[in-house]
């Protein structure tokens, strides 16, 4: 018998499985004796992208190795300078020339060649480095990485900016050269990703912890992953050569559903501190402010690796050509955008 699934029912299948974080309180009524934890806190990686650019002066500083002087752009980290290295002279030759913007975004972390196409066919040249390295360690965490920005992604081409797709700009994290990871820009939803867990079917006369309940919840979201598994080889057979690379890159994603499921079952060695990271979960929407609303994904990328959710994590401060304006800020009158574009001029210097 064939069963059909409307796209409401897989949806809801798999937000079950794509949202079950790891929670010492959550491991299948096993005790807390049979957690193993690490005893070192594990190795993280962050990439954090700043569009538009800095001025140099006031961001590189003089001198070689450790004897530097901090910039007035690096001023505030003083008081954590023997805690951190920095790195210059980084230089990728495929990103010469060309755009200024949407080109050098996926090229960051991927190193490639970022193809000029007519935005149905993108190509970033490569799988960026925090893929690379989530693809390796991700089995290890409850979320193989966690993608965090603060602007929608744009659509349509820039004819004025060479021609390349300003969904180029919108990505900086790439599982390969086809396949841009989406970044969650809505704090609640991001902080619930790492918090909204699996809730047992409620069966009248039965405690909702027990094994035989919770052991009954793992085969039923196992048997919607098969399901969906199924109706993508038999839609496959039937599909067009585009359809069936789509739903490859469909199928895959399932496959990254069941492993971190899988992962969820079975938690490897991990690091768990004691007490409570200080942050509430956020209102439904987006922050009022800008700096609200940065805080707040900044806040949430440390929570996810304070409560060990991954160990791999992006945030772009703003997509390329970022236009958000500044007027908060004292002095400042204009976009990050437009005031970046300051040909030298001491106005637009300062």
């Amino acid at each position: 018998m064939t069963r059909q699934f409307s796209r409401r029912t897989i949806l809801r299948g798999l937000g079950a499985a794509v949202s079950t974080p790891w929670l010492e309180s959550s491991l299948l009524g096993a005790p807390k004796a049979a957690v193993e934890r690490l005893s070192e806190p594990p190795l993280r990686m962050a990439c954090l992208f700043m569009p538009n650019g800095v001025r140099p002066e006031h961001w590189t500083p003089a001198g070689d190795g450790e004897q530097y002087e901090l910039t007035p752009h690096l001023e505030p980290l003083r008081a954590l300078k023997d805690d951190f290295l920095l790195l210059e002279n980084l230089w990728n030759k495929n990103t010469v020339g060309r755009n200024g913007h949407w080109p050098k975004v996926p090229a960051w972390l991927s190193g490639g060649f970022v193809e000029r196409t007519t935005g149905g066919d993108l190509d970033s040249g490569g799988t960026t480095v925090d893929q690379v390295v989530a693809q390796r360690i991700g089995h290890e965490t409850p979320l193989q990485s966690l993608e965090l920005g603060i602007d929608a992604p744009r659509t349509g081409i820039d004819t004025a900016g060479g021609g390349f797709p300003r969904a180029l700009g919108s990505f900086m994290s790439w599982a390969d050269p086809k396949t841009p990871v989406p970044k969650e820009i809505v704090p609640q939803l991001a902080f619930d990703r790492l918090f909204r867990n699996r809730r047992a079917p409620v069966v009248s006369g039965k405690d909702p912890n027990s094994p035989e309940m919770l052991g009954s919840l793992q085969r039923d979201e196992t048997s919607v992953l098969d399901l969906v598994r199924e109706q993508a080889r038999a839609l496959r057979a039937k599909g067009s050569r585009t359809d069936q690379a789509r739903l490859d890159e469909y199928f895959e994603s399932v496959r990254s559903v069941e492993r971190r499921l899988e992962a969820s079952m079975k938690p490897q060695r991990r690091w768990i501190n004691e007490g409570k990271f200080p942050l509430d979960r956020p209102v439904a929407g987006t922050p009022a402010t800008h700096k609200e609303h940065l805080q707040l994904m900044l806040d949430i990328l440390l929570l996810a690796f304070w409560t060990d959710s991954t160990r791999v994590a992006t945030m772009m401060f703003g997509d390329a050509q970022s236009s958000q304006d500044y007027g908060f800020l004292e002095g400042v009158k204009g976009n990050w955008h437009g005031i970046s574009h300051h040909r030298d001029l001491p106005d637009g210097l300062a």
